[in-house]
């Protein structure tokens, strides 16, 4: 995702250098890195957080497989079934004219 090595670091200091005068670098290099680790931390969260909403999708999807069969071995779904099954027979919209 988004990583800077030592060649990327010094491209920037030189180029620092041509912009930033020399008495004023070290500070302008600590900003930088605060905010390199800044965005790294984002970075870091947002994977936590795309990973745990995963995770809670498959657990959803796993409780309403378990729900659906349970429902479907109880006799609860079957006539619902039914009637999903003859819409998909029969196209949505308006009917023809007879």
């Amino acid at each position: 995702m988004l990583t800077f090595g030592a060649v990327e670091l010094m491209i920037v200091a030189v180029v620092a250098l041509i912009f930033i005068p020399a008495e004023k670098m070290p500070e302008f290099m600590r900003s930088l890195g605060k905010g390199l680790a800044r965005l790294r931390g984002y970075q870091r969260d947002f994977t936590r957080m795309l990973n745990q909403s995963d995770h809670m999708a498959d657990q959803l999807k796993g409780e309403a497989k378990q729900l659906s069969e349970r429902a479907l071995a109880d006799g609860q779904l079957e006539g619902k079934l039914q009637i999903q099954e003859s819409q998909k027979e029969s196209p949505p919209g308006p009917k023809p004219p007879s």
